[in-house]
């Protein structure tokens, strides 16, 4: 069954906060979506709102976005096994780990195929934390505490090999007692040096909302691997990063 905009929209007007696994905006965003779709405004009147999208149903049956989401087999901090017939991701073929994060962009692309939820799974004994479709994991029935996947010391990752100046790099990091956070840095039209709080909403109940910075650098200064590290640690106080194979930001958020 298809799910057309306006109808997220009314039911996100109505206070409802999720329908058929979609995560719902808020009533002002709902609003404000209402008003540029249809070019007219009835405020926070659900009523005027539904009678005038009953009037206007043909005009606005183009804007259908997605049947039912389908769940996700496993949760956050699930316990799996490796089980890969992907020849690139077969090589950890027995390996436990855990379900740190969950990403539902691949199976917003083709909804009636489950298997294409995406989870960050930390190996424990490789040190890794690896992106695998559902189709290459198993449960094996248990959980782990969420303490277990939080920072004892400060970690940085990069999702690209850093030349010696860059325009925009991506990365995640995470600091002691905390779990992984998103970092993006960019080359923008800014005097100084400068950070910004960032947060990354994912579109489905079952996915949960990523924090980070975003940290600007001005256009003629050097980005490199050495001004990257020293930013963060200019703005988050660390004086050094371990810098290791973490889970892909892109993923993340």
């Amino acid at each position: 069954m298809q799910l057309f905009w306006h109808q997220m929209f009314l039911l996100a007007l109505k206070g409802r906060e999720a329908a058929r696994g979609w995560r719902l905006p808020t009533k002002e965003k709902a609003h404000a979506g209402l008003c540029r779709m249809t070019g007219v405004d009835f405020g926070f009147d659900v009523a005027a709102w539904k009678n005038y999208l009953k009037d206007n149903r043909p005009r606005l049956s183009g804007n259908a976005i997605c049947v039912d989401v389908p769940a996700p087999k496993f949760a956050r901090f699930e316990r799996v096994l490796v089980i890969s017939e992907n020849p690139r991701r077969s090589q950890w073929n027995g390996k436990r780990g855990t379900i740190a994060w969950l990403d539902s962009y691949y199976v917003l692309q083709q909804p009636r195929d489950a298997d294409r939820w995406t989870y960050i799974v930390h190996l424990p004994t490789q040190g890794k934390w690896i992106s695998f479709s559902q189709s290459d994991l198993a449960s094996e029935g248990t959980f782990e505490p969420e303490s277990a996947l939080l920072g004892d010391r400060p970690e940085i990752s990069f999702d690209i090999i850093l030349e010696e100046d860059n325009d925009r790099a991506e990365g995640s990091y995470r600091l002691p007692g905390e779990f992984w956070n998103v970092a993006i840095f960019e080359k923008a039209d800014a005097p100084e040096l400068r950070c910004k709080p960032a947060v990354w909403r994912k579109p489905t109940v079952w996915e949960s909302e990523i924090p980070g910075v975003v940290i600007q650098f001005p256009q003629a200064a050097k980005m490199g691997r050495d001004d990257i590290l020293r930013a963060m640690s200019h703005f988050f106080h660390v004086g050094e990063w371990a810098e290791i194979s973490g889970p892909d930001s892109i993923v993340l958020r």
